[in-house]
C-alpha cells in the first residue's frame, strides 16, 4: 500500500490560544501521535 500526502488534523478551535487551554493538550497530543504513526515518522532511522 502506497500512501501519499500529509496526515492532516483540523481542529474546530484554537487549542494553543492561551497559556492554559482548557483540557485541549490531550487532543493535541493525540493528533500529533496519530499523524506521526500514519506517516511513519520516526520509523526511518
Amino acid at each position: 500500500m502506497l500512501l501519499r500526502g500529509a496526515a492532516v488534523v483540523l481542529f474546530g478551535t484554537e487549542p494553543m490560544f492561551r497559556n492554559h487551554p482548557k483540557g485541549l493538550f490531550p487532543q493535541v497530543a493525540r493528533a500529533l501521535y496519530w499523524s506521526a504513526s500514519v506517516t511513519g515518522a520516526g520509523a526511518r532511522m
